[in-house]
């Protein structure tokens, strides 16, 4: 009687067939292995660019803060209105003319 190659149980497959899905295991282990540490190395650059922007955005406004409050008297008689108004930002010219 000829056996099939269907009647080996799934738990006899020849040490021959597990060999190369080993190998490929093992090389997708290490591509998955790289692109972590990859990842890793871009998520710690892209935090260090992140700090970088906000010291330098807190340094901005720390530079405007000094600077606003002389020209805030200016934009209110140019018709502005100033950030201490309530909402009023595209009618500030017709509110101070009232």
């Amino acid at each position: 009687m000829a056996t099939s190659p269907f009647s080996t149980p799934c738990n006899q497959v020849s040490s021959e067939a597990q060999e190369p899905a080993r190998i490929k295991s093992e090389r997708l282990e290490s591509i998955l292995a790289g692109l972590a540490a990859e990842l890793a190395q871009s998520n710690h650059e892209v935090s260090e660019a992140l700090d970088r922007a906000i010291a330098s955005i807190s340094a901005t406004r720390k530079q405007l803060d000094g600077i606003v409050p002389k020209t805030q008297k200016n934009t209110a008689q140019a018709g502005f209105v100033s950030p201490d108004d309530d909402f009023k930002p595209f009618f500030g010219r017709m509110w101070h003319e009232e």
